[in-house]
Formats: C-alpha cells, structure tokens, sequence
C-alpha cells in the first residue's frame, strides 16, 4: 500500500460543486416532490367527494322525479266527478247505487282529503266484493275506509233477499 499526499482540493473543486448543486437539485426535488403528492392526494379526496355529492343528487334528481310523477297520479282526478267514477264501478260489479253523499273535505299541511259515503245495494257478496275491489284497485286511488253490512232477509222463508252496505270512501290530493 502506498500512501498518497495530501489531497489537493483544488483539483476537485469543481466536481465538488457540481455535487453540491445536484445535492441542493435534489432536495428541492423531494420538496417539490412531496408538495406535488400532498396536492394529488388532497385532489383525489375532493374528486370522491364530489363523485358522492354527484351520486346524492343523482338520488335527489329520482326522489324529485318520483314525488312529481306521484302527484299527477294523485292529482290525476276530478273530485266533482266521484259520483260518476261510482256508478260507473257499480254497474261493472251488477250492484245499486243507492246513495252517494261527499263529506266535508279534511286539510293537511301536504294533502288534502275527500271523503264520501256510499249505500250499496248487493243481491250477494260476491258483487259487493267486487265493487269494492274495483273501488280500490281505481287507478284515482280511493281507499274504502270503512263497511257496515246489513242483510235483508225474506220474511216467510228468512232467506236471503239483498245486502246494503254503508261505505266510507275517501281520496286525496295532494298540495302544492
């Protein structure tokens, strides 16, 4: 082994720098780097953010659609015409419209409630079943809220002769 001199910085000096440089280049670098990545990541967080702020509305767009399209099903009827809608159902079951009185409208803060009473006359439940099914199965949604029954049997033989019943019927509307 041969031991050399003193080294002459002199002669390196200029390599020196050039690592200096490209050590502070560096640093630099993995600052920017860094800040760079801190960035990407805040940005990737706000994008899911407003991927799931999207996918809510989206939801919201529906629920909206669905309300209005449940409010023109709803509002989709004349009340002053119930009367008619009944008769008509009544002569499709083979039933008597005997009576039919509208009774004081109820007010809710979202809707609004029309009730009625009808008297049926049946000559069997079967008709009077069927009415009823085509009552509530209108596509103006009327709900039979109530029913008192009430047979008329023959006097000699006590055989059954007809059936009246006494509806509660109502429907609603919904408020803007």
């Amino acid at each position: 082994m041969s031991v050399k001199g003193p080294i002459d910085i002199k002669k390196y000096k200029d390599h020196i720098i050039n690592l200096g440089v490209i050590l502070v280049f560096v640093f630099v670098a993995v600052n920017i780097y860094r800040g760079q990545m801190a960035k990407i990541a805040d940005a990737r967080v706000r994008n899911e953010m407003e991927k799931k702020k999207n996918a809510a509305l989206g939801e919201i767009s529906q629920l909206e659609k669905k309300s209005d399209l449940m409010r023109k099903t709803v509002n989709n009827k004349d009340v002053s015409g119930m009367m008619d809608i009944f008769g008509q159902l009544a002569r499709e079951a083979e039933v008597s419209l005997i009576s039919f009185r509208p009774e004081k409208e109820e007010t809710f803060p979202l809707y609004a409630r029309y009730p009625a009473e009808l008297i049926i006359e049946s000559v069997c439940y079967h008709n009077l079943g069927m009415f009823i099914s085509k009552v509530e199965n209108h596509p103006h949604l009327y709900k039979v809220e109530s029913m008192e029954l009430r047979p008329v049997l023959d006097d000699r033989s006590g055989r059954l002769v007809k059936i009246i019943a006494t509806l509660k019927i109502s429907t609603v509307l919904a408020l803007k």
